[in-house]
């Protein structure tokens, strides 16, 4: 799914009431519920996360966490945003 979400459609979203759908930002002419898009969308954010959470150091090689700096040999910090976020 190439879709993505603009920071005012991510703001209506959170926002929802469930009323006036018509003049929400997330609106779809399709009528593809909104929870069915959202939950589509994180799929492709989460897989993208994944993707990029390790990176490689130049200096030696070694994977590290984007987010908390931990070596992946050690694995994520206990606070680690990232982990928390792409928990099973």
């Amino acid at each position: 799914m190439s879709e993505t979400l603009s920071l005012k459609q991510l703001q209506d979203a959170s926002e929802c009431k469930g009323k006036r759908c018509v003049d929400c930002s997330m609106y779809d002419k399709n009528f593809i519920p909104c929870i069915m898009r959202l939950a589509k969308i994180a799929l492709t954010y989460r897989e993208i996360l994944e993707r990029h959470m390790w990176h490689k150091r130049l200096s030696d090689g070694k994977e590290f966490c984007i987010e908390c700096r931990n070596l992946k040999e050690k694995g994520h910090a206990s606070d680690c945003k990232l982990a928390e976020l792409l928990s099973e």
